[in-house]
């Protein structure tokens, strides 16, 4: 059974110890992997979630993140952006089209190597790569979310759908979230953790509202 784990806390918690990664993954006898992915997205298996909390000396629940909780953080790598351009450098490599070409398709691949969404009780934010085209949202402004799922041949990366009328965010995969702005707008944003992301938004409205 998959977890979500507060990997914040579970970061500081390692850090007050003054604890590597790697001493950690001992102490709780996990892989040094397991650990940098839940310092990272807090993803986690049942067994996982007690070997922490049982180094820590805490209650499981004390490092989960539960149906209530708005802050919320994830990166998403883009596999399959990267994918193409890789085939596009490839191709290149063999048929140059210029000496500058590599370059430019190094650079944007670069820049939308992943994607980051970030939830907290005032903003929904995002933004490719190195904090490249960020964006946010107050959540005042926010009326609700939806789970949907794009089609493949819609694309990745930032597109604007007009019939549809809204903006598409994404790098990877199928699955979205699409919002829903009191002023009528919608965008999608594009994730490999849609019930993460969905509770978290969805929190964060019930917060702002009361």
């Amino acid at each position: 059974m998959e977890m979500k784990l507060k990997s914040k806390k579970i970061k500081e918690l390692r850090t007050q110890k003054l604890w590597s990664q790697e001493e950690l993954a001992a102490a709780s006898n996990l892989s040094l992997r397991t650990i940098q992915r839940i310092e990272k997205d807090g993803i986690s298996s049942v067994e996982s979630l007690k070997a922490l909390a049982s180094v820590f000396g805490l209650p499981a629940e004390e490092i989960t993140v539960n149906d209530k909780s708005v802050d919320y953080r994830h990166t998403q790598i883009g596999w399959t952006l990267l994918t193409v351009f890789a085939c596009v450098l490839f191709i290149d490599i063999y048929f140059p089209v210029s000496s500058y070409f590599s370059i430019v398709i190094v650079l944007i691949a670069f820049a939308v190597s992943s994607l980051t969404i970030s939830v907290n009780d005032k903003e929904l934010a995002w933004y490719f790569g190195p904090r490249l085209f960020k964006k946010s949202k107050p959540i005042d402004e926010i009326a609700s979310c939806e789970k949907v799922s794009n089609k493949w041949w819609w694309g990745w990366g930032i597109r604007l759908r007009p019939l549809a009328g809204y903006w598409l965010y994404n790098v990877s995969g199928l699955e979205a979230v699409e919002i829903t702005l009191k002023s009528g707008n919608k965008f999608r944003l594009g994730t490999d953790e849609p019930n993460y992301l969905y509770q978290a938004i969805n929190n964060a409205i019930k917060a702002n509202e009361e």
